[in-house]
């Protein structure tokens, strides 16, 4: 499902994850996988190197990749999970999930050159132990000062005129979450497919023993039985390998793509944080204006002073003058500092509208891809399984033309065991076309 991006880049990079061990027994026990880079770049002091790392080491490159670049959609991890986590399909599904991961890291223009991620690529395991307890307090004044952003945008009515690109990123809130839900309705569908065919393959299982017990009983039509005996283990086996393909093929993509969707908005998140910074500081700044607006205006009439004004100032350090200066002197630092906010959210906005582009542009090349594999998989799958019971047609028509046994069943004692019995199969005699053409007839 990852395709080659069209970026290309002067150096290469590229990770996979391979070999997943575990380690120790009971609730101690873990998984570590195998992290493989080849790399021309100089920021490496090798072209190859090879470590060990636990999910939650990715996890941890994982949080500060989104906290050193806000503004980037950083590829979530596959989800955890508490029961059969040791399940060989599981340790594999997840090492698969782990090496998309880093496939998006390398192939983004950012990402790919963050100091971070080299450490996690290349250092051992007590030097990343070391890397990863230096991060305790990254990113923690970006995240305090927007955890609170929504209320306070919601406070300031009039941070709407202040953004101006409110309506393209109100837009792509409500695409991201009309995206994120039919995505997850195609994932649940294509469990239920999946399930389905695994279903199917146990019933043609089950079938297969149930047509040869048919075939002792029925020396007519034995041979035609016999062979579609066969053709449903074939076809059972086919539905059971189509399943796995269709996980693969269509429910392992659309889950990564809607752990995807959650990164989209974890980002335009953080840029509702930026903008509540710009718009706070904007708050404060028309504060400080009307404050410094007053003192002038009692300045200029001291005799529309009111009692209550008097009584307070006496108690105030310095004259309106001296808090005229001091206001003054914030009202200029308020301004570089909403300047610098200005710069830092129309960057920041940039920046998203880039990574908006590059989200479109590598989801249109990963589903036509999925929907190309999804197409020709299913296509090839019936075409087998058309196959496999047009080759049995011949056989049942020519079924019992050679006149042996027509008409003379064998004995049920001796044909069944005692453990193959008609009530196992469960299979109703059915009279013969002659007998039912006779009875028409009359």
């Amino acid at each position: 499902i990852l395709e080659e991006m069209d970026e290309t880049f002067p150096d290469s990079l590229v990770a996979t994850v391979v070999d997943p061990e575990k380690h120790g027994d009971g609730v101690n026990s873990y998984v570590t996988y195998k992290v493989c880079t080849k790399t021309t770049m100089t920021a490496f002091s090798i072209p190859e190197m090879e470590v060990r790392r636990r999910y939650s080491d990715f996890e941890w490159i994982r949080h500060v990749l989104a906290e050193k670049y806000p503004d980037v959609i950083v590829p979530m991890l596959p989800e955890k999970k508490k029961m059969n986590r040791f399940a060989e399909d599981f340790i594999e599904s997840r090492r698969r999930a782990l090496e998309g991961f880093l496939f998006r890291v390398t192939n983004h223009p950012r990402l790919r050159k963050c100091p971070d991620f080299h450490t996690f690529l290349q250092a051992k395991t007590w030097a990343l132990e070391t890397a990863k307890g230096g991060e305790g307090g990254l990113g923690k004044m970006f995240s305090n000062l927007g955890k609170d952003s929504e209320s306070m945008l919601s406070k300031w009515k009039g941070h709407k005129g202040l953004d101006d690109d409110a309506e393209a990123f109100e837009n792509m809130k409500h695409y991201v979450d009309s995206l994120s839900e039919h995505i997850n309705k195609l994932h649940e569908l294509s469990r239920s497919m999946a399930s389905a065919r695994d279903s199917t393959s146990a019933d043609l299982k089950e079938l297969s023993p149930a047509l040869q017990l048919l075939a002792q009983t029925e020396t007519d039509l034995s041979g035609a039985l016999n062979k579609m005996a066969s053709a449903s283990d074939i076809v059972a086996n086919m539905h059971c390998e189509q399943a796995a393909k269709d996980v693969a093929i269509l429910k392992t993509p659309l889950k990564e793509y809607s752990l995807l969707c959650f990164a989209v908005k974890e980002v335009l998140k953080n840029r509702d944080h930026e903008l509540a910074r710009y718009v706070d500081t904007h708050h404060t700044l028309d504060s400080h204006r009307k404050d410094l607006e007053k003192i002038r205006q009692a300045m200029s009439n001291p005799a529309k002073k009111s009692a209550l004004t008097g009584f307070m100032d006496r108690f105030s350090e310095g004259s309106d003058a001296d808090r005229a200066k001091k206001l003054e002197l914030k009202i200029d630092e308020t301004e570089k500092n909403l300047n610098q906010r200005k710069d830092n959210l129309d960057e920041f906005t940039r920046n998203v509208h880039s990574e908006m582009k590059r989200f479109h542009k590598s989801k249109l090349s990963d589903f036509k891809s999925m929907l190309v594999h999804f197409a020709t998989s299913q296509a090839e799958f019936h075409r087998k399984c058309s196959e496999t019971w047009n080759s049995l047609l011949p056989h049942i028509q020519i079924a019992g033309e050679d006149g042996s046994g027509a008409g003379q069943p064998t004995s049920m004692a001796a044909s069944t065991s005692p453990a193959q019995t008609v009530e196992s199969v469960v299979m109703p005699r059915r009279e013969s076309m002659d007998d039912v053409r006779l009875d028409s007839s009359q």
